[in-house]
């Protein structure tokens, strides 16, 4: 099942509480542990699915277990949670709801994804490490494989909204790639945001399988490399989806250059000693994200050898 970037302390937090919503002995707060925020969500998303239901002001008790049975059983397929009568009889699983309402609800549409049947692949690396090739090539190859041309999504960040398009003017700058910061980080949170919205999740609702050119994890890199902690960077990607499968375009700095040089101006971001400062970090992006799928690919091979191996991946992924 697709993930969500990790919010600290939520994994943890149970249901039940009584009239403060909070964890505790004694009814109504007793309830199996291996039921969590994320599961209530989950069952509160069956229900809110229901059109002829307006989730905050005529969900009752009785709706939401008679909707939990009807909808939520599917949701909770392969969770730990064993749904059964006796466990809803024990659960105050409605109390719960009841008193954290506003904040499931708010989130709701942010962990939407965890249960879409899409799939999600991202490509990063450095510019000029051939990711437009690549998406190109790799979409074409499928192609030939048989799958239909419209299962699938070609996007892009920075993305050609309102916030992407002030993303461009700025990088056009010519200034150190350390100048403008915060608003290079808000710029792009708030167009991956319009992103998610608009595009990746409705995509991955219409089962497309998509492929997107840059995602978080050039924010995590370029900005952290601005000086962003990356405790920052991360809070501000909490609950966002996390691809199924993320390719890094590894190449050498000066490759990277040559190519770009080729086609276009260098912007702010594209100077070698950051460059090969922005390679080393994106090289470490396993290790900052170790639960989530990145592979590295040798991009400076030759680029059909590049197509066939990406290509290899994800059709064998999507045919597990």
């Amino acid at each position: 099942m697709r993930g969500v970037t990790n919010v600290p302390g939520e994994s943890n937090l149970l249901i039940g509480g009584g009239c403060n919503g909070k964890p505790g002995a004694g009814a109504p707060g007793e309830h199996p542990s291996n039921f969590n925020f994320y599961s209530v969500c989950s069952l509160v998303l069956a229900i809110c699915t229901r059109r002829d239901l307006n989730p905050v002001q005529e969900l009752t008790p009785t709706i939401f277990i008679n909707a939990f049975f009807q909808k939520g059983k599917k949701v909770m397929e392969g969770s730990e949670a064993t749904v059964t009568p006796q466990v809803l009889e024990l659960i105050p699983v409605w109390h719960y709801f009841k008193f954290n309402a506003g904040r499931i609800l708010l989130k709701l549409s942010l962990i939407s994804h965890l249960f879409m049947p899409g799939f999600f692949i991202v490509f990063e690396g450095l510019d000029g490490s051939g990711k437009g090739t690549c998406i190109k090539l790799v979409h074409e190859a499928l192609l030939k494989k048989g799958f239909p041309k419209e299962k699938f999504l070609l996007t892009a960040e920075p993305t050609a909204g309102y916030y992407g398009r002030k993303v461009r003017e700025l990088l056009k700058q010519d200034i150190g790639p350390k100048v403008n910061a915060a608003q290079f980080l808000d710029l792009y949170v708030s167009d991956r945001k319009e992103h998610i919205e608009k595009v990746i999740l409705p995509g991955l609702a219409g089962n497309k399988i998509i492929l997107c050119d840059r995602y978080k994890y050039s924010t995590f890199v370029y900005q952290q490399l601005q000086g962003i902690p990356i405790e920052k960077i991360r809070s501000l990607h909490e609950l966002m989806p996390v691809p199924d499968l993320v390719f890094i375009l590894d190449i050498p700095a000066e490759v990277a250059l040559k190519r770009i040089s080729r086609r276009k101006s260098l912007e702010s971001f594209e100077r070698r000693d950051f460059m090969e400062k922005v390679r080393a970090v994106f090289l470490e992006l396993k290790g900052t994200f170790p639960q989530e799928n990145l592979v590295v690919i040798d991009a400076s091979k030759e680029i059909p050898a590049v197509k066939n191996e990406v290509a290899g991946i994800i059709e064998n992924r999507l045919k597990a």
